[in-house]
């Protein structure tokens, strides 16, 4: 029995492992496990003065765990020691995403005898930089350590590690919105179901909408939770009668940001509900009539947030929402629905 639980351990294991296939072109004899292998990515040329061994691709079995950034790097170093190479090129390296919580790489084995001779690509103006993932406090000095060119001193056990770094995000996010606003809701049973009455209430469902958020994020950056406050303004002017709907909401906020694979954008999901303040003037040539009433809404949105420079977004977004106001009607209570569409966008910082 002992050894069936073994087996079975081992066999649960391995499953939950990612999976490390290697391709060699040139063989050479395997190095110690504890040599340094530098790691470059491809934002700088493969190295001119090495010989190309072959690629290594670490990718998720359908169930991996152990999978992040580190490791994956660590089990292509170990791949390439035992094909002979000491220096990874790193050709993809894809996020984790929707498909897959894992990070996977395709990586180029060289092998390299002193310095590598590496040049930055030109869109890499910064030149080849160290990797985020292992400290080394004596090469702080010489690289800066802010913004989007965040770069790190690293190496483990005194090897450094070369790395273009990745695009990171900030902590706190703030979205400023502008965005076309469209009533859905059919009338109240209340009003009034004549053709000008209905016209006017066909052109009073358009409108704007506008906001600002704020969200810290945890989890890696990538969940938050915030505060909201929106508003909505709908209009329209029909013989002698005016008509104007100000709504102003205020709420906490979750928001879930997923980078996309090359970590330079990020797809947003947002949930928020709390208390709307509704706000009606009827204009007309004898009299005006004015309601002020407390409500409830909730909206779900989804977004992309689209780096311009730096942390600086533009941000696109489709949002709905269901927004719920009791009030009078004459003698008659009724429910007045006037949940929304929301398509627009702004800027993220």
């Amino acid at each position: 029995m002992k050894k069936i639980y073994l087996i079975l351990a081992v066999v649960l294991t391995a499953s939950c492992s990612p999976r490390v296939v290697t391709n060699i072109s040139q063989l050479l004899p395997p190095l110690n496990p504890d040599e340094p292998v530098r790691v470059v990515n491809n934002g700088s040329s493969p190295p001119s003065n090495g010989l190309y061994v072959g690629y290594v691709r670490v990718s998720d079995s359908g169930a991996s765990i152990g999978c992040s950034y580190e490791q994956v790097v660590e089990m292509a170093r170990l791949a390439a020691l035992k094909s002979g190479g000491n220096l990874l090129y790193i050709d993809e390296h894809r996020w984790p995403d929707f498909v897959s919580t894992c990070h996977q790489i395709v990586a180029s084995i060289y092998r390299v005898d002193g310095p590598a001779d590496i040049v930055a690509r030109e869109e890499n103006s910064e030149g080849p930089v160290l990797s985020e993932y292992a400290p080394a406090p004596e090469l702080a000095d010489n690289v800066p350590q802010s913004g989007i060119n965040q770069y790190y001193a690293s190496p483990r056990t005194g090897n450094m590690e070369i790395v273009q770094p990745g695009y990171m995000f900030n902590k706190w996010r703030v979205a400023v919105d502008v965005a076309y606003s469209y009533i859905y809701p059919e009338l109240s049973d209340g009003m009034p179901t004549d053709r000008v009455s209905l016209e006017f209430a066909k052109k009073l469902r358009n409108g704007i909408s506008y906001g600002i958020s704020m969200t810290s994020f945890t989890g890696g950056n990538n969940v938050g939770w915030g505060a909201k406050f929106a508003g909505n303004h709908y209009s329209h002017t029909m013989y002698t009668v005016s008509d104007k709907v100000n709504t102003f909401y205020f709420g906490p906020e979750f928001i879930s940001r997923i980078p996309t694979i090359n970590h330079r954008n990020a797809w947003i999901f947002s949930l928020s509900v709390g208390c709307v303040i509704y706000n009606e003037k009827v204009i007309n040539t004898f009299t005006e009539l004015k309601y002020t009433k407390p409500g409830f809404k909730s909206t779900a949105e989804i977004g992309y947030d689209i780096r311009l420079d730096g942390n600086v977004f533009l941000g696109l977004k489709v949002a709905a929402n269901l927004a719920l106001v009791r009030y009078k009607i004459g003698n008659v209570n009724e429910m007045n629905n006037f949940s929304a569409i929301e398509i627009g966008g702004g800027l993220r910082f």
